[in-house]
């Protein structure tokens, strides 16, 4: 959970209280002004679109964020790895990634093998229903179509 805070999950607090023990674990929490949940709501609004990695080509525009993609102005859910996989790629857009790669890459994912990432693919191109957006590169590995 720590690792998730750190980098793709934005730590909201409603106020100093709360935010010290996760800011003592070297976590970036966010508090609002005043803990009023008008106040809270408009901090996170503010806050988690930061965290998405944006991407732009000639077919597409692509916003990854926390559980779901958007593509085209079109929210779609998508499961935890396959985004996983598909936050990797789009932060090396362009860029063939190994297996290896994407495990380095992907917090908790050191100890998945190779079927995983594949199976992860797999689903990644069915919820995105464009089987061209994520290339397979034989005997290479991955990479986001430019």
């Amino acid at each position: 959970m720590l690792n998730a805070l750190a980098d793709e999950v934005s730590a909201l607090c409603p106020g100093e209280l709360t935010a010290a023990p996760l800011r003592a674990a070297g976590v970036p929490a966010v508090t609002a002004d005043h803990p009023y949940l008008e106040q809270v709501v408009a901090v996170a609004c503010g806050t988690v679109p930061e965290k998405a990695v944006r991407l732009a080509g000639t077919r597409y525009r692509m916003e990854v964020r926390g559980q779901a993609v958007v593509l085209n102005d079109e929210l779609i859910p998508v499961p935890p790895g396959p985004i996983a996989v598909l936050r990797v790629l789009a932060r090396n857009p362009g860029r063939v990634l190994s297996c290896a790669e994407i495990r380095r890459a992907a917090p908790n994912w050191s100890a998945v093998d190779d079927h995983a990432i594949e199976m992860a693919v797999s689903r990644l191109r069915r919820t995105l229903q464009d089987g061209n957006l994520v290339q397979t590169v034989m005997r290479r590995g991955y990479r986001l179509a430019a």
